[in-house]
């Protein structure tokens, strides 16, 4: 196991929780979803697994029955990439090579491959090409490589669609599930994107503005990830979004219930 948290709960210095109770395992090769509405506690949750020590240096209360995680194997993909652009495209791939784990030296076409690996020309890889000069899909596939690249076996992927089109964001949800699989790693994808969560998810989690807890939406009957290959829905030639199966409509209007709860709790202070 991965990831494997029982009873988490943040608290502010003030002592507004911001979750509570939350249970969550990770299984290797597994892709988990995280819903909800701006305020909901997403970002929190990833600053629990990234920057615990500074929650606690800023008096958030920080408490959990279980929380077994290595840090070291953490690899994040923030949103929109954040693509080191004083570096070129290479660059930032042999960044996170030489910080990977065993030999640290980047190989000569290594970058290359990693590249190859989600789908993009190696020749980006050549000297010189600009973060720049790359379009908002290349640039997040770019991004999704340098983790990958980083050997890290649990993926962190923040908003990882936003900016992107629907073919594209298609495109992204195969890209993670064949790379999850091929290098037997684990993520956790946060979204707004219901497509996304569809294509990706082997479990769904709706974190509840209301309640601050992390709910599993449709435990038991939950498709799976449609972007995995064989899948009938994903197979489909009418295209398995284009159908709106019942229970994405569901999480659609779940999350925008959220969304609408989040803002009137601002407007009430």
């Amino acid at each position: 196991m991965v990831l494997a948290g029982k009873g988490l709960r943040v608290a502010l210095p003030d002592g507004r929780v911001l979750i509570d109770g939350v249970d969550l395992s990770i299984e290797p090769g597994e892709v988990i979803v995280l819903l909800g509405g701006s305020g909901a506690g997403k970002s929190t949750f990833a600053r629990v697994l990234f920057e615990r020590e500074e929650l606690d240096a800023a008096g958030f209360e920080v408490v959990s029955a279980q929380l077994d995680l290595d840090r070291a194997q953490l690899g994040l993909v923030p949103q929109r990439g954040a693509l080191f652009d004083h570096l070129d495209v290479r660059g930032n791939l042999e960044l996170a090579l030489r910080h990977a784990e065993g030999d640290t030296t980047p190989k000569e076409g290594e970058a290359a491959e990693w590249l190859e690996r989600v789908g993009l020309d190696p020749k980006l890889a050549e000297p010189g090409t600009p973060v720049t000069s790359l379009s908002g899909g290349q640039a997040q596939r770019v991004a999704v490589a340098r983790v990958l690249a980083s050997r890290r076996k649990l993926l962190f992927l923040d908003e990882p669609s936003v900016g992107l089109d629907p073919h594209r964001v298609r495109v992204l949800a195969r890209l993670i599930r064949e790379q999850v699989k091929a290098l037997g790693i684990s993520a956790i994808v946060v979204t707004h994107d219901v497509a996304l969560a569809a294509g990706v998810a082997d479990k769904l989690y709706l974190l509840s503005l209301e309640h601050r807890k992390l709910e599993q939406l449709f435990a038991d009957r939950w498709p799976g990830a449609l972007e995995d290959p064989g899948h009938a829905e994903a197979s489909a030639g009418s295209g398995w979004w284009s159908s709106r199966p019942r229970w994405s409509i569901t999480s659609r209007s779940t999350v925008i219930a959220n969304r609408r709860q989040a803002r009137s709790s601002r407007g009430a202070r």
